[in-house]
């Protein structure tokens, strides 16, 4: 999957000319007064904590992490 993400993006990457700023008039509605909030934001984080900790992979990282990685690799590598 990193060679067919690197296939699709990596060219594009290499060539494109990067837009040097942005002004908050250059954003959109949902942009400016959604995405660029600090509120939406620790929702966000607080979300992925949630999904981490009742998930347990908060735990097995904290506790067995060599283990918990190498479970990661054998699942990866089976799909």
């Amino acid at each position: 999957s990193a060679a067919a993400g690197y296939g699709s993006l990596g060219l594009y990457m290499m060539t494109r000319k990067p837009v040097p700023s942005i002004d908050s008039d250059d954003l959109g509605w949902f942009t400016k007064n959604v995405l660029e909030n600090k509120i939406f934001n620790v929702v966000v984080v607080a979300a992925f904590a949630n999904i981490w900790i009742t998930t347990g992979a908060a735990v097995d990282i904290a506790t067995d992490a060599s283990g918990a990685i190498t479970a990661f690799t054998h699942f990866i590598s089976g799909s």
